[in-house]
């Protein structure tokens, strides 16, 4: 609860020292819906979260465990051949 008034007051006091300046208004645009999404979901909230603010895209992902049941970060695929390439 400290944390939600603490961003509500600062993205209260972004908005209004950078309202009719169309420049600053896009540039923290983003920014500001970011923050506003952080603020206004909930703890037990399905579907999609923010877990960090530097990069949206990361995900949690259950593992399973019981010493460390989630992990933050984004799922990778990666294919390497059986046999070395010509090349090298």
């Amino acid at each position: 609860k400290f944390l939600r008034t603490g961003i509500g007051r600062i993205i209260r006091d972004i908005r209004r020292k950078i309202d009719g300046d169309t420049a600053l208004e896009a540039r923290f645009g983003p920014l500001l819906g970011l923050a506003q999404q952080v603020r206004s979901q909930d703890r037990h909230q399905r579907g999609p979260r923010v877990y960090a603010l530097h990069a949206p895209e990361v995900e949690c992902i259950g593992k399973g465990k019981a010493r460390a049941p989630y992990e933050f970060g984004c799922k990778v695929s990666i294919a390497t051949p059986v046999t070395s390439p010509k090349g090298g």
